[in-house]
């Protein structure tokens, strides 16, 4: 039986046996949800937020109730029930606005993930002040140029999964948001046969995408000049392109750009003299001798409150021998002084230079980061396969707690040529009979098992 308490209270509303059918469905990046149906002899009024701990997590009605009469006395009922990242639907993701409230829905935000993992804490505590939402385990990542209009926060973490590549969870019993590919060891071995863990496997595509096999890459456009390798106007690699698995699916080429990939030194304020003065004490070349003819340099800030704003150099505005910069008040903003004495640098905070020829040691960096990017998505760019699984309830029933999203498990079907691990990226699991199982599995690198190749990646050297 499962008990129904009340919106916003622990009063029982009913105690309900679901029907056979009844499941728990989680995805990777997506849902985790419930949908109970059962008749009851009586009319009760289910509402939105009647919430229900369904397998120790709390699932809360999102959907309004559907309410059917039915044969004789008997009334039937629908409630579809959502964990609590539902919560991240119903919280605008807003930034700060002058006065230091969020309500600035339409920004940008240039940093790494876990600020923007903050800002939505920080909006969840506003809307849900008693939940305790916090941070758990955060992708390490170069920063990012974000923009936002009108989100609110799972549109927002998707966005930045996405933008990020990698994958969010939430840990709804403990309130803990989470931006992170999961990968959890379990050792268990999925095979069929009589006893084995798999009633049934079918192996199908991941998804409709071409397969890649050799990708064009560049990177971004800023800090190089116009005299960057005689006038191109992207970063480069130091060939033209990568492939992979061309004797075994021909030339499939596509050609993509890295924007954010480009020379960059991220700084660090040392100290502050004024709003507009402020000295990185380990700046580690002159700005002054990398200047582009007419053009101002630029500070970009990661972090801090003037996080996201770009201001430009003054003219000798910096000092190589002390590495003190001079800002120019930001033109852009419109309601805002910035810097002022309120709003201005302060000590740890994060920096990037732009519109400046960065020296040639950051933009060899910038050079091996594209090709790095390339390998990486190339690795990725064969259309995957994905197989769904029907699991033998015997088997699971004692083994069944090891069945958690992004668990990796061994498979071996050697009649269909599949072994090896696997990730669980869904799975359904039936509420009356918890042991009865069926899941999604899919290649971490999106690689058919059928393909037995070396994992080697073919380079040509530019023919200019």
């Amino acid at each position: 039986m499962i008990t129904i308490r009340k919106y916003q209270s622990n009063e029982v509303r009913a105690l309900v046996e679901p029907d056979s059918g009844n499941g728990q469905t989680k995805e990777i990046n997506a849902q985790n949800a419930v949908e109970l149906t059962f008749s009851l002899p009586l009319y009760i009024d289910f509402r939105v937020g009647d919430h229900a701990t369904i397998f120790s997590e709390t699932y809360t009605v999102t959907v309004r109730p559907t309410r059917a009469k039915l044969y004789k006395r008997d009334y039937g009922y629908t409630l579809t029930m959502e964990g609590e990242q539902h919560k991240l639907g119903r919280t605008p993701y807003m930034q700060l606005d002058f006065g230091n409230e969020l309500t600035e829905s339409n920004f940008f935000v240039n940093a790494k993930p876990r600020v923007f993992l903050e800002l939505i804490l920080r909006n969840l505590q506003q809307q849900f002040p008693g939940d305790n939402w916090k941070i758990g385990q955060v992708l390490d990542a170069e920063e990012k140029n974000i923009p936002f209009t009108d989100q609110n926060c799972l549109e927002a973490i998707n966005t930045l999964a996405e933008q990020f590549g990698t994958e969010w969870h939430i840990d709804g019993d403990t309130h803990t948001i989470n931006l992170i590919k999961r990968q959890i060891g379990t050792g268990l071995n999925l095979a069929t046969g009589e006893g084995q863990a798999l009633l049934s496997i079918t192996e199908s595509a991941l998804d409709n995408s071409n397969h890649v096999t050799r990708l064009y890459a560049r990177g971004g456009s800023q800090n190089i000049g116009s005299q960057y390798r005689g006038g191109y106007k992207n970063i480069r690699m130091d060939v033209p392109y990568v492939e992979k698995y061309i004797d075994q699916f021909g030339v499939w080429a596509k050609a993509v750009t890295y924007d954010d990939i480009f020379p960059k030194r991220t700084g660090a304020v040392t100290s502050v003299t004024s709003p507009f003065i402020f000295t990185d004490d380990a700046m580690d070349f002159n700005v002054n001798t990398q200047l582009m003819p007419g053009v101002s340099a630029k500070i970009t800030f990661q972090t801090g409150q003037l996080a996201g704003y770009t201001f430009e150099i003054a003219e000798d505005g910096y000092d190589p021998a002390t590495k003190t910069f001079t800002i120019l008040k930001n033109t852009d903003e419109q309601t805002l002084d910035i810097p002022s004495e309120t709003l201005h640098a302060e000590i740890g905070d994060k920096y990037i230079l732009t519109d400046i020829i960065m020296p040639q040691s950051y933009v060899t960096e910038a050079e091996k980061a594209v090709k790095q990017k390339a390998v990486a998505d190339l690795n990725a760019g064969l259309a995957g396969v994905k197989y769904d699984v029907a699991c033998n309830p015997f088997f699971f029933k004692n083994n069944g707690d090891k069945v958690k999203l992004g668990a990796i498990v061994n498979i071996d079907v050697p009649e269909m040529e599949i072994s090896g691990q696997q990730r669980i990226v869904s799975f359904t699991r039936n509420i009356r009979q918890p042991e009865v199982f069926t899941m999604q599995l899919a290649d971490e690198r999106k690689e058919s098992t059928i393909i037995r190749i070396i994992n080697t990646i073919t380079t040509a050297q530019y023919g200019r």
